[in-house]
């Protein structure tokens, strides 16, 4: 795949397995890290059950849609399994522009806009923030957890500006690391 690169930028590869297509992602990622590589797998419960799949597998293949729909990649790689093809997905024309973004120095900082946005795009509500599509309002601290963030964020708010913004610990509830932007994708397709 790395070779292939050289002559074309952008690669699609069917992989034969789940297993496969973790361990070409987890090899490639130590062999070319610089490569935006997208997983997309096939979702990881019995097809016509009443078994949701786990909110890691619907958070990656959310994340993988929106970035393909929205984002331009100089060089990409797409690891897919057959399972995960032959399944019809959410049409193009629903995710196009399902990103919402956050910046502290933009002008227009307001709550409202994203809780509406997270309750319109399948986020849950609770008291405690710990898993992918999931959020939290207590008094002026507003939490949530995006599929596209390896950690859940924290808006520190007065009235209904954002005052500051944070990554936390969902185990330990503790904020970790200042930060200035982020963008907030769908919790599933």
């Amino acid at each position: 795949l790395i070779l292939l690169l050289k002559k074309y930028k952008k690669i699609s590869y069917l992989c034969n397995s789940e297993k496969e297509l973790f361990d070409i992602n987890n090899k490639l990622r130590i062999l070319k890290p610089d490569i935006e590589i997208i997983l997309f797998p096939a979702f990881d419960n019995p097809l016509f059950s009443n078994i949701s799949p786990s909110v890691d597998n619907k958070s990656t293949r959310i994340t993988s849609l929106i970035k393909l729909l929205n984002f331009n990649f100089s060089e990409l790689i797409v690891l897919m399994t057959l399972d995960s093809v032959l399944l019809k997905i959410i049409p193009n024309q629903l995710l196009k522009n399902k990103v919402m973004n956050i910046d502290l120095n933009a002008e227009e900082k307001d709550i409202d806009n994203i809780k509406s946005f997270l309750d319109s795009n399948s986020y849950n509500r609770l008291d405690t923030v710990r898993q992918k599509g999931e959020y939290a309002i207590r008094g002026g601290i507003f939490d949530f957890f995006s599929p596209n963030q390896n950690f859940p964020i924290r808006l520190d708010t007065f009235s209904s500006s954002i005052e500051s913004m944070k990554f936390f610990d969902p185990i330990t509830q503790l904020s970790t690391e200042n930060i200035e932007q982020t963008s907030i994708f769908p919790s599933s397709e």
